[in-house]
């Protein structure tokens, strides 16, 4: 009796192991390759200007990436000389005279923030509609210097801006963020 159950046992596992079997090699003939592919957006930005007669004006960051992104904006004032060489002193607000656009902007931190997402290719609303130096206060042999350092981050998702530069990200886009205390 033993016997005719083990045999019967086997005779299942191997019927059982023949069928898995050509059901794998079937599946695996008639069911095409995927290849996942998974291609990183590209996030960069650069400065557009116009620089005529030292003043700068219709200044706009481009999205050079492959995908919308949030822009904002450093400005660094320095003296320079012809050589390039940067004077100790300060530049205070009284040495320029500068008209922004406060509409789609707004600062934080002393970082101006554009307001709407950039698409791809696409500007932001002009920043600095015009920047001139105020001579009176220049060191001799220097000018005023207005150096604009761009960042841009993916737009989505919009978690990623408001850990990365502490703002938010409402209907009216980004906001700076407001303090609780």
């Amino acid at each position: 009796m033993k016997r005719k159950w083990l045999g019967t046992l086997v005779a299942l596992a191997l019927v059982l192991c023949i069928a898995g079997g050509a059901t794998l090699a079937f599946l695996m003939v008639t069911t095409p390759s995927l290849t996942n592919v998974f291609q990183y957006g590209h996030v960069t930005c650069k400065v557009d200007e116009t620089f005529q007669d030292n003043v700068k004006t219709d200044v706009s960051i481009r999205n050079t990436g492959d995908t919308q992104s949030y822009i904002r904006v450093k400005l660094v004032f320095t003296w320079k000389d012809k050589d390039g060489n940067v004077s100790a002193q300060p530049v205070t607000d009284q040495d320029y005279k500068m008209d922004l656009n406060k509409l789609d902007w707004f600062e934080k931190d002393g970082y101006y923030y554009a307001k709407a997402p950039v698409a791809p290719k696409g500007n932001t609303p002009v920043l600095i509609e015009k920047c001139t130096e105020v001579a009176a206060n220049a060191p001799d042999g220097y000018t005023l210097s207005l150096e604009i350092l761009a960042d841009a981050i993916q737009s989505t998702p919009t978690r990623a801006v408001e850990q990365a530069w502490g703002v938010t990200v409402g209907a009216d886009g980004l906001q700076a963020k407001e303090v609780q205390g």
